[in-house]
């Protein structure tokens, strides 16, 4: 038989190799968790950033078909101010036409 003082130290030394063994399973799992956070932050981060860039190239898609139409409207005004274009217009639809001579009638005040 076992000597008593030999029975309780075999029992302590058990009881402290589930300790280390228990925390050394809890620092690890803490490293573990950790770990997976940064991973799973980062992903998210790569994923968010991918649709930024998505967004930003169909924003600059947009902005480059708005600047065409802007570009075509100035184009259009131009060509609806032209004084040809108003001579035209004023002779043909409004029956105008250009005077022989100008006359100038002063108007007093009073």
């Amino acid at each position: 038989m076992k000597p008593i003082y030999q029975k309780k130290f075999m029992q302590a030394y058990a009881a402290e190799k589930n300790a280390i063994s228990f925390q050394s399973m809890f620092f690890y799992l803490i490293i573990i968790l950790t770990s997976l956070a940064i991973i799973l932050s980062y992903v998210g981060l790569k994923v968010k950033l991918t649709h930024l860039g998505f967004e930003i190239e169909s924003m600059e898609k947009i902005e480059k078909e708005y600047i065409k139409k802007n570009q075509q409207l100035k184009l259009k005004r131009e060509m609806l101010l032209s004084l040809e274009r108003i001579e035209k217009v004023a002779k043909d639809n409004l029956g105008m036409q250009v005077p022989d001579k100008v006359k100038i009638i002063p108007v007093k005040k009073e």
